[in-house]
């Protein structure tokens, strides 16, 4: 399985029987809360859908995870900062530019 050539893939998903929108949510905030708790040990991860877009491979390599509606991979591992994906000049626009902030 390649995921960036990262040496770990973690798998994030939700009983099939939870509804989807709330269920879903909820592992967006726990992927959130592994990626800063990777972050602060000094790793690097690559959230992507992609990674569960063919759950029926995913269910035939896991399939102790057959009542599971896969939701988001996470390559993890130590970041290659040669990498030009690494190195690759971006400019961001200010927060102001597409936030209303409300008083």
């Amino acid at each position: 399985w390649e995921a960036w050539g990262a040496p770990a893939l973690l798998l994030f998903a939700v009983d099939e029987r939870l509804a989807p929108e709330y269920a879903c949510f909820d592992s967006g905030l726990l992927v959130q809360s592994v990626c800063l708790a990777a972050a602060d040990r000094e790793l690097g991860t690559c959230i992507e859908a992609m990674m569960v877009r063919y759950p029926d491979v995913l269910h035939e390599l896991l399939p102790e995870a057959a009542h599971l509606r896969f939701v988001v991979g996470v390559a993890l591992g130590h970041p290659d900062e040669a990498s030009p994906v690494s190195v690759f000049s971006r400019e961001r626009i200010g927060l102001d530019e597409f936030v209303t902030w409300a008083d």
